[in-house]
């Protein structure tokens, strides 16, 4: 993992970038040795890939640390070991159409418009932004 301070910036290439098992190995033998996930979320990186980056934090330490891979279609969930990334794995499945295997309750967390449903694969437009749709 990539250590960090907090108000600093680091160029993505400079992330580790691991394999789906060994990101999903780093990230819960931190978390059982007391980091906490504070963010995991994923984008678009080509045209079938979706880059998965989580964000870990050592409170006592005041320590950040970071982790990325690439999946296709699906990946082995984090939430089957570490329950506080359900909501985070949720968020990635409606965002980016990548299905987290293993999940315990993989539903929507927002309300789609009847018109508007969560995209099955994520769109090469959409690599450089993330969409947040409106709840009614």
């Amino acid at each position: 993992m990539l250590g960090l301070r907090n108000h600093r910036a680091m160029p993505l290439a400079e992330v580790p970038d691991e394999s789906p098992p060994r990101f999903r190995s780093a990230v819960i033998d931190a978390v059982h040795a007391g980091w906490r996930l504070v963010s995991f979320f994923g984008f678009p990186e080509g045209a079938a890939h979706t880059r998965l980056l989580a964000v870990l934090a050592d409170d006592a330490a005041g320590a950040l640390a970071t982790v990325s891979t690439r999946v296709l279609e699906q990946y082995d969930a984090l939430s089957a070991d570490l329950p506080g990334a359900a909501r985070f794995e949720r968020e990635i499945a409606e965002q980016c159409g990548v299905r987290p295997r293993g999940h315990p309750a993989l539903k929507p967390l927002r309300r789609h418009a009847p018109d508007h449903a969560a995209p099955a694969r994520p769109h090469e437009e959409a690599a450089s932004r993330f969409v947040f749709d409106r709840i009614e």
